[in-house]
């Protein structure tokens, strides 16, 4: 073996070596973060005028999504802090009070919402937005065997494509279709 291939050879197993401890590294982060906090989470999202959007900052973990209801966001949309955050959007609309900083981030969803939910108290009021809880399972089979599947795939790729010039079996192969 000449000089340039026992670098290349070296530069080959560096890289490998530098894969698998990064791939380990994360699996381990992951592993970490996900034993922190429960993998149900309730989310709500706001549908107004056909379009739906989830609501910032608004999810929760959950034992199961039996436990995830919308009573849950509508119990937040009827809370007093988000009945003074909206509050306070249109007192700086009247210039009365004006907002502290030019970058509100306004959900219009929300603040119809928290109007509805304020206002139209009877039966007979007829509600233009729409709340719904949604419940995703972060460690869901079908998500959670594609991610391993897809990373173990890369990884095979990228080790296969650094040996394979170094596999006598796979040498009319790299002169055929990977001769640059």
């Amino acid at each position: 073996m000449g000089i340039v291939a026992r670098w290349k050879l070296g530069v080959a197993h560096a890289l490998l070596a530098m894969l698998v401890f990064c791939s380990i590294d994360a699996t381990a982060v992951v592993t970490e973060e996900s034993s922190q906090s429960s993998p149900i989470v309730c989310t709500c999202r706001c549908c107004y005028q056909g379009g739906c959007s989830p609501l910032t900052n608004v999810s929760w973990t959950v034992r199961s999504c039996n436990d995830c209801s919308t009573k849950m966001c509508n119990d937040h949309i009827a809370s007093q802090e988000v009945r003074a955050e909206t509050a306070r959007l249109f007192e700086g609309i009247r210039g009365e009070k004006p907002l502290t900083d030019g970058t509100v981030e306004v959900q219009e969803c929300e603040v119809i919402a928290v109007l509805e939910a304020a206002t139209c108290t009877t039966k007979s009021c007829k509600r233009t937005s729409t709340i719904k809880a949604e419940c995703y399972d972060r460690n869901a089979p079908l998500i959670k065997y594609s991610i391993i599947s897809f990373v173990l795939l890369t990884i095979f790729a990228v080790i296969f494509g650094i040996i394979k010039n170094y596999i006598p079996a796979f040498q009319a192969l790299n002169e055929k279709y990977f001769n640059y």
